[in-house]
């Protein structure tokens, strides 16, 4: 049989998008699993003209998925006076801190993550969501590293953890930290310069 289309969402609230949210990404993660560009476009497809104006142009092509997400409920959170921070909205919008090990922010958004999908607490080892929006919020160089590392495997087919994910992250981190550390270490004090004439020349000027 043939499944029915995706539908649209015609509703204004944000509560109401979020249950939407939960079966558009169930089905994007079937159809569309490593190609988060057509979960974009997808997703502006499927809104009502009045939410789609609220996007600029570039949105369609230029944005990545997460941040048409946020777009859409930041608007529909204006729009709704009397919405409350739902656990879906808790885990996209979960900063990363400046001073948060990667381990440490891991654990913080899975365990947000099991709260948006709590039909996912036991099945969570592989999913994409939860794997691209814990690299997303790592630094830059960080996340090249783990592109780098994970490159051959997923080229190959092969299925990476969540764990193997922030295994390389906290790894690439504590790398980075030591040599900076080493860095300081290995710069000399800075001594005030001294000119063995410089009073004399003071001294002179004065008489």
């Amino acid at each position: 049989p043939v499944k029915p289309e995706l539908p649209y969402f015609k509703h204004h609230t944000l509560e109401q998008f979020n249950k939407y949210l939960l079966s558009f990404e169930r089905h994007c993660a079937k159809v569309f699993p490593d190609d988060r560009e057509q979960w974009r476009t997808l997703l502006i497809s499927k809104l009502s003209k009045d939410i789609k104006a609220t996007l600029p142009p570039e949105a369609e092509y230029d944005w990545s998925y997460e941040k048409v997400l946020c777009n859409i409920q930041d608007y529909l959170k204006l729009t709704d006076d009397q919405v409350e921070s739902s656990p879906m909205s808790e885990f996209w919008r979960l900063p990363k801190l400046a001073t948060e090990t990667p381990k440490r922010f891991s654990v913080n958004l899975l365990r947000a993550f099991k709260e948006a999908h709590p039909q996912k607490e036991f099945d969570y080892e592989y999913d994409n969501i939860l794997i691209e929006r814990f690299v997303d919020a790592q630094s830059e160089d960080t996340r090249n590293h783990i592109k780098e590392n994970t490159l051959i495997s997923k080229s190959t087919g092969q299925r990476i953890a969540y764990e193997a994910y922030v295994k390389l992250a906290e790894q690439f981190e504590n790398n980075k930290r030591k040599r900076q550390q080493n860095y300081e270490k290995m710069q000399p004090t800075q001594q005030p310069k001294y000119y063995p004439n410089q009073f004399k020349i003071f001294r002179t000027i004065r008489i």
